[in-house]
């Protein structure tokens, strides 16, 4: 039979047989589940672990199958998540039956496009094989969780404290025969006494004309915002462009910022972030990166605190733990230190009786002409800011409005003032950037109703509200140029009826060659005021190596007026020379040989400073043709502190308050004082040591050793929060210790060397003889001698040399022949080996 017919044939047989394969098939289909799996289908209970944000929160009982779940107790989830703005609804939804989204579980190897819900309100994703439920809130049930930052200053850690600074400055010149010779000095004090966030300050000087005069003398409290002050309080406040503060015997009460610890945060616009499950957050401006930071999962409002001023596009990017782009957007973000904080008001209040300060008197006398000034502000929107402040004396009141306004690259900030006597005023002031131009400007104008003549017959003690009329105008424009950068500025000032004036300047400045050890720049300038101009080209050469520096600048000047032309060479020679690291304090000389015509000058500048004060003198000495002249100035400053405990003097700067470092140990001795990571002068073993730093700020206080010195001391750092006047003491101890080394010879004499097993005591710690008798110990200074002690009962007696300057003792080769050894007490006389 040929292929063709057999496959007919079997082809007819299998048509022929289909009838019958069809009335009974051979795999079947049934909804039941097949005998024995019955278990697998029916709802199942066990403990499961509940995550929000890809963190645990939570473990407890659930009811599953393959496409449900339902939790038993789904208030104590909800309750878990202190976020939630409607946790009864919450609760409710998850409530019952819940679809398991098995479909959304990650695979393995798979990273995107799963592990996320965005409900309705709330959603589950069931894992049934890891035992594992992820929840998932939508965000507008959600409450923005605040940025971690501390809104105020903690309270102060001084007790009483009193703190006077003293200044000293003199000046004056000798001439020869038809100059002018004179000598002038002042002696100018600040004294603070503080307790805690409390204060009386007073501030006084003496001179040589007046005598005594005290200019300040007011009591202070400073705390979470608010300021108070009594006494001679100074006018300031905002929103009054038009009116100057005045000194008075009153009172002030105001926010303030001085105490925030949240100013660079708040300032800006709150950024509010969803994530939904914990990432990262990445802030980019122009594709640069700003900021990143770690957030849990939720609304998350964003620390701004290290984003710069202005007004920018901003662009947010939500990056989940595997490195997965959750969610990119691009937001409007403005700051700007001058705008109250969002929902928060800016006020002040205060009134007294205006002050004169006369030459005759001690203090000031009141005039009996009194001052109210008060003031509001408030963020109106994102951008916008307004203030409204009034201010009244005995004769005059007005009131003042102004806005202020931040766009992307640029603001402007307008104001009106209008009096009850029909003076008004407007002003406004404006920046922008375009590209690299950057401008800047400002205009003001007063339209004053009284006359001149009149204004000259008021009393003398009394101070006008508002002055004469004025219009001023200043502006201001920069751009990039060749090599450097092209500055002009421009000033207008017209007051009352005089003339007008103008000034502007055109100045190049540019970067010729630079190197890391020259540097040479050439200036430029224009100037002209009225019917003066003045061409000034300067050439500078700087050299700088280790501790040293040198210039060179030639400049030539040309000066033109009305009737007259001139022009002028000029060559100045330079030199300067600072310690470095030579000297405990800081010191720096500067001098310098100037060459102008037949004139010459030669100068010097002398700084030192140290932890009891500093001081400057600088002297001039000029000759031209058979005259001479020679100039001085002197400056010298330091403080007297004390808590009642202590009595310290000295501090390299002066400042309203101060952190005294009390170190006891080895006199004299000289420890470096860090605060914040940066050197900020040094302390003495045995002198109180007064570190001078800014009122209301916190900082991290630690000592270190200035030498190569080794010390036994606590290394901490401090958390120290200062208000004005206070003074916090950090008292420790630093043991100076010795490092001592040599060999030990074990010559036979008390038996074998593997007998020995030899320890080393006295020391820090312990210390086992090497095999071939070397060691090195930690002994503190003050040590005396160092004990051998052997497993076989012998012990030795090493004596150290007693100087306690030395770091570093070499004791060199112990022959234990000639050591002072003896035997373990057994109940016997002990005779020492020499015996």
């Amino acid at each position: 039979m040929t292929n063709k017919l057999r496959l007919s044939a079997l082809i007819i047989m299998i048509l022929a047989l289909c009838p019958a394969l069809g009335a009974e098939p051979v795999f079947i289909a049934k909804a039941e589940v097949p005998a024995g799996f019955e278990a697998l289908s029916r709802p199942q209970r066990s403990l499961i672990d509940i995550y929000y944000g890809n963190r645990y929160i939570a473990s407890q009982i659930a009811t599953f199958t393959a496409q449900t779940i339902e939790l038993s107790d789904p208030e104590s989830v909800v309750q878990r998540i202190p976020d939630i703005t409607r946790p009864v609804l919450v609760a409710e939804l998850l409530t019952g039956e819940l679809p398991s989204n098995a479909d959304e579980i990650c695979l393995p190897r798979q990273i995107q496009g799963c592990g996320r819900l965005n409900p309705a309100v709330a959603g589950v994703i069931f894992d049934e094989g890891r035992f594992r439920l992820d929840l998932f809130i939508n965000r507008d049930y959600l409450r923005a969780r605040p940025a971690d930052i501390r809104k105020y200053l903690p309270p102060s850690q001084s007790g009483w404290a009193f703190m006077q600074n003293f200044s000293a400055n003199a000046t004056g010149n000798d001439a020869s025969e038809g100059g002018n010779s004179n000598n002038d000095y002042t002696l100018t004090g600040q004294s603070l006494l503080s307790w805690r966030e409390n204060s009386l300050l007073a501030g006084w000087d003496y001179t040589r004309e007046r005598n005594l005069t005290i200019d300040t003398l007011y009591a202070q409290r400073e705390f979470k915002g608010i300021a108070w002050q009594g006494g001679m309080v100074n006018g300031g406040g905002f929103g009054l462009n038009f009116t100057s503060g005045q000194t008075v015997l009153g009172a002030r009460v105001a926010t303030s910022d001085n105490t925030r610890l949240d100013s660079d945060y708040s300032g800006g616009i709150p950024l509010d972030v969803f994530l939904p499950t914990r990432g990262r957050v990445e802030l980019r401006r122009d594709e640069r990166l700003l900021f990143s930071a770690f957030y849990e999962a939720g609304n998350q409002q964003l620390n701004t605190s290290s984003l710069p001023d202005g007004a920018y596009d901003l662009n947010i990017r939500v990056v989940d733990e595997r490195g997965n782009t959750v969610s990119e957007e691009t937001r409007f973000f403005a700051k700007q230190g001058n705008m109250p904080a969002p929902g928060e008001w800016e006020w002040f209040v205060e009134a007294g009786d205006v002050l004169n300060r006369t030459a005759d008197n001690t203090l000031p006398r009141t005039t009996g002409q009194y001052l109210a000034r008060a003031g509001m502000g408030y963020r109106l929107a994102d951008d916008w800011s307004g203030t409204l402040a009034v201010a009244a004396d005995n004769n005059e009141s007005l009131t003042e409005m102004g806005l202020f306004h931040i766009g992307n690259g640029w603001d402007i900030s307008p104001s009106v003032m209008l009096s009850a006597d029909g003076d008004h005023g407007f002003g406004v002031n404006g920046r922008t950037r375009l590209y690299d131009l950057s401008l800047s400007g400002s205009y003001r104008r007063l339209w004053s109703e009284d006359d001149i003549n009149d204004i000259a017959t008021l009393p003398g003690d009394e101070n006008r509200l508002i002055g004469d009329g004025f219009e001023q105008f200043s502006g201001s424009a920069s751009v990039p140029f060749v090599l450097g950068s092209l500055n002009y500025r421009y000033s207008y000032n017209q007051r009352g009826d005089n003339t007008a004036s103008k000034t502007h300047s055109l100045n190049w400045r540019a970067q010729l060659w630079r190197t890391s050890d020259y540097d040479l720049d050439f200036d430029l300038g224009l100037s002209k005021s009225g019917d003066n101009e003045v061409i000034l080209a300067t050439l500078s050469l700087q050299y700088s190596d280790d501790r040293w520096d040198f210039g060179v600048s030639p400049s030539m000047q040309w000066d033109k007026s009305s009737d007259n032309r001139t022009r002028t060479e000029r060559t100045q020679l330079s030199a300067g020379w600072n310690d470095g690291d030579l000297l405990d304090g800081e010191m720096r000389f500067n001098g310098g040989l100037a060459l102008e015509g037949d004139q010459k000058t030669l100068n010097g500048n002398l700084n030192y400073s140290d932890h009891r004060g500093s001081g400057s003198l600088a002297v001039s000495h000029l000759r031209a043709g058979n005259t001479h002249s020679t100039s001085y100035s002197l400056n010298a400053g330091t403080s007297f502190i004390t808590d009642g405990d202590i009595v310290s003097v000295g501090g390299e700067e002066r400042a309203q308050s101060a952190v005294v470092i009390n170190i006891t140990g080895r006199d004299g001795d000289r420890f470096h004082v860090n605060v914040n990571g940066q050197r900020r002068g040094y302390a003495v073993v045995g002198q109180p040591s007064i570190i001078p730093l800014s009122p209301y700020d916190e900082y991290l206080v630690s000592v270190l050793p200035a030498g190569t010195a080794i010390y036994q001391f606590e290394e901490k750092v401090e958390r120290v929060t200062l208000y004005p006047g206070n003074v916090v003491r950090m008292d420790m101890e630093a043991i100076p210790m010795q490092l001592a080394f040599g060999r030990i010879v074990f010559d036979g004499s008390l038996g074998e060397q593997d007998e020995f097993n030899a320890r080393l005591m006295g020391g820090l710690l312990p210390v086992q003889i090497s095999d071939i008798g070397m060691f090195q110990i930690e002994v503190r200074a003050d040590t005396p001698e160092l004990r051998l002690e052997m497993d076989n009962g012998w012990a030795c007696r090493i004596e150290l040399p007693q100087d306690t300057q030395k770091d570093i003792l070499r004791l060199g080769t112990i022959k234990l022949s000639e050591a002072d050894c003896q035997p373990a007490l057994d109940g016997k006389l002990v005779l020492t080996k020499a015996e």
